[in-house]
């Protein structure tokens, strides 16, 4: 899925990528590890995606 394919780039944000670009970036990795370390550590944020509607 590409995504905000409505917004255009930004200064702020600079360029996005594609999927295909997103997918093969070398950031990917340790994106993925902050991401999975969230969800290990912050409670608010456990909770509400691991447990939502219990």
């Amino acid at each position: 899925m590409q995504a905000a394919e409505f917004r255009g780039d930004s200064k702020l944000l600079g360029v996005k990528l594609s999927r295909d670009e997103a997918l093969s970036h070398n950031w990917l990795p340790a994106f993925w590890e902050a991401i999975d370390w969230l969800m290990e550590n912050d409670p608010l944020l456990h909770e509400h995606i691991f447990h939502m509607g219990e």
